[in-house]
């Protein structure tokens, strides 16, 4: 593992580029300051495809990147054999505009990340910046109000000032411009200590704060050049910059569960996520066409796996799925898969595992990727086949299933980002108390149906409920459960038991009724 901070970046930038390129696919993840909004806003088995993007758009917008991980997974020539070149970004927004960048924190998901051992003082001090599209374009066309003589004559200025100022004392400087801002600040990294002064905005006006006068051993060189905007903001793009490479690479994307990780990467450094569903998930694939879900792939690979096996893809989870596909079990069965060995760099994962740092559990989601598809190959075919086949022969086998991501607890069971979505057949159910039973049984329903997987309820009202069963299958099961209940009587949903269509027929028999009673007054009168 390699950790990537705005110290480093720029020196490791080419590397990354050119591993990128000789790479056979990359794997990804992502850690953010948030995952859940109010409970308003909370997931249910029967959003569909746009309404379960709205929920998500909203937390990738509420919410930042604060870490993303990359796996580079480059193919030995001659070797069953890949070497993962994995490496850890602390990303943090920087300044893009006259107002500051602002996102939502979530207390769990920053205490979760505490627990897994992240710096927070690395991710605020030295996390790398980035833009999208819209963000780059707007500061490339701001106007640059102040020539860099300008700009030099007023840095000297504050030198000037520095050496006879104490702690605390302020030099007004200019009404506030966000690119005078941004280039004094660049000469002043370059040129002074750190730590000595900060320019500061107050009331739309700037200011420099003395934090530590300088003496007379800082001295400034006769010549100083100011960095070109366009170079400002190129360093301003950051870690978009490996990004659009991964566009303009074509490889493979690997990710798990990874359709949220997919909408934070597209806001954060393409473009602003669109308002359309379907528009979403055309500007993800034009960006990265070959995406592949290692969740959903387990999903679908259970096809070719020997039954006996199929509990070892059985997991949703990355790592449970990690330890499955490295058990003694699944490599005798994998037979001939290529062995992932760490580069250099990544020599601290041997022997030792980061639960929950990006770049480890794209290094784990790399690994189920290459074994499940050779699990998968060495089910359907003889050895000699295995034994000859290439890692392209292991993508062929997963051609059939790229772009299709995981939508877990919806109404469909995939996003497909070139085509149509797979609809789930949900399965809906009545409940209601039995005779002499309180109406406050209904507290308990949760806790009842919790042992079934992807189930949910709705009180429709004081007597009755809806649940709703991912599956026909697991529908039965609830069904055969409660039979014997002492508590509730469940069976199938009927059309008459929707409120809708409940007060949609009270209102017809009242209409009924007065249309009666007019005809036959009608009838008397005549």
């Amino acid at each position: 593992m390699c950790e990537v901070t705005k110290e480093n970046f720029s020196s490791l930038l080419p590397e990354i580029r050119e591993l990128v390129d000789e790479a056979k696919f990359i794997a990804i993840d992502a850690e953010f300051t948030g995952i859940s909004l109010q409970t308003s806003n909370n997931f249910s088995l029967r959003d569909g495809g746009s309404s379960r993007y709205g929920k998500l758009k909203a937390i990738a917008k509420e919410f930042s990147l604060c870490q993303i991980g990359l796996s580079i997974f480059v193919k030995e020539k001659d070797e069953n054999q890949f070497i993962a070149h994995t490496y850890t970004f602390y990303l943090f927004p920087d300044h893009t505009g006259s107002e500051d960048v602002r996102f939502g924190i979530q207390v769990s998901s920053l205490s979760f990340l505490r627990q897994h051992g992240f710096n927070f003082n690395k991710w605020i001090q030295n996390g790398i910046g980035y833009l999208n599209n819209q963000q780059e374009k707007a500061l490339r066309e701001a106007s640059l109000e102040s020539s860099d003589d300008a700009i030099v004559q007023k840095f000297r200025e504050i030198v000037g000032w520095l050496r006879n100022a104490k702690c605390g004392d302020q030099l007004q400087l200019e009404a506030k411009h966000f690119s005078f801002t941004v280039r004094m600040q660049s000469i002043m990294d370059k040129l002074l200590p750190p730590n000595k002064v900060v320019l500061k905005d107050i009331s739309g006006l700037l200011y420099a704060k003395c934090l530590d006068p300088i003496d007379d051993s800082t001295v400034l060189p006769d010549d100083i050049s100011v960095a070109s905007w366009d170079q400002i903001v190129d360093e301003m793009v950051g870690f978009t910059h490996v990004v659009r490479h991964l566009c303009q690479s074509g490889k493979p994307i690997v990710g798990h569960n990874v359709l949220l990780d997919l909408l934070f990467i597209c806001d954060k450094f393409i473009c602003d996520l669109p308002d359309s569903y379907e528009e979403f998930k055309a500007t993800v694939h034009a960006a990265l066409p070959i995406v592949y879900d290692t969740k959903q792939l387990c999903y679908e690979m259970k096809q070719f796996v020997a039954r006996g096996d199929r509990e070892l893809l059985a997991f949703s989870s990355l790592a449970d799925l990690f330890f499955s596909l490295s058990s003694a079990r699944a490599l005798q069965s994998r037979l001939m898969a290529p062995a992932v060995v760490h580069c250099t760099k990544s020599s601290i994962y041997d022997g030792h595992r980061h639960w929950h740092e990006a770049g480890f559990d794209a290094y784990m989601t790399g690994c189920v990727f290459v074994r499940v598809l050779s699990f998968a190959l060495t089910s359907g075919f003889r050895v000699d086949e295995v034994q000859k086949a290439k890692f392209s022969r292991l993508l062929q086998l997963a051609s059939p299933y790229k772009n299709r991501l995981r939508i877990p607890r919806s109404a469909i069971l995939y996003c497909n980002l070139e085509g149509l979505d797979k609809s789930r057949c949900l399965y809906y159910l009545h409940v209601s108390p039995r005779q002499g039973v309180s109406d406050s049984a209904f507290s308990q329903l949760a806790q009842l149906l919790s042992g079934f997987g992807a189930v949910e309820s709705h009180q429709l009202d004081r007597q009755r409920a809806l649940v709703v069963a991912g599956s026909k299958k697991c529908g039965d099961m609830l069904l055969q459960d409660f039979e014997g209940s002492d508590v509730f009587i469940m069976r199938p949903y009927w059309f008459f038991d929707s409120p809708f269509v409940r007060s949609a027929a009270r209102w017809i028999c009242v209409v009924g009724v007065i249309l009666l009673a007019s005809g036959y007054k009608y009838v008397k009168l005549r």
